[in-house]
């Protein structure tokens, strides 16, 4: 039952998450071309969900550790305005 909430609330959210973390993405000074992290794990997420292999799991991890680091960043961390 928990698993079925999870997934609704994953799915109902999902417009409002990517839209945040784009809009964190260039509150660091990055580029939106930065955006591409979020779906590819996304992506990878469902690959994962369908074939199960560790190599995916070790690469989701990798890219939520790098969009860890965007979210915790200072704004305008990472712009070249400095």
């Amino acid at each position: 039952m928990a698993l079925i909430i999870s997934l609704f609330y994953g799915l109902a959210t999902i417009i409002s998450n990517l839209s945040l973390q784009y809009r964190r993405i260039l509150d660091t000074g990055l580029s939106a071309r930065w955006f591409a992290l979020p779906v590819v794990a996304w992506v990878v997420v469902i690959f994962y969900a369908i074939f199960q292999n560790g190599l995916l799991l070790l690469a989701l991890a990798v890219v939520e550790l790098v969009l860890l680091v965007i979210n915790l960043a200072g704004t305008d961390r990472f712009s070249h305005k400095r």
